[in-house]
């Protein structure tokens, strides 16, 4: 629900379950503690997303084009 849709992708920047499944929240959590490789993957990129996404020069065009229509 939400946004995050717009900025999520599974396996890349996150780990997606359903937040009704125990087991695959579970699952998720084992994964990212044994998978070292995925783990630093889903930080860099989650890092990078949120910088790209949340800097100011892109907030202040998204805040200026919203006003323009």
């Amino acid at each position: 629900s939400g946004i995050a849709h717009d900025f999520i992708t599974h396996n890349e920047n996150a780990l997606v379950v359903n937040y009704n499944n125990p087991n695959e929240i579970v699952e998720a959590v084992i994964k990212l503690e044994t998978d070292s490789e995925l783990r630093a993957k889903i930080i860099l990129n989650g890092k990078q997303k949120v910088a790209t996404l949340f800097a100011i020069e892109n907030m202040i065009t998204a805040l200026e084009k919203l006003y323009e229509n």
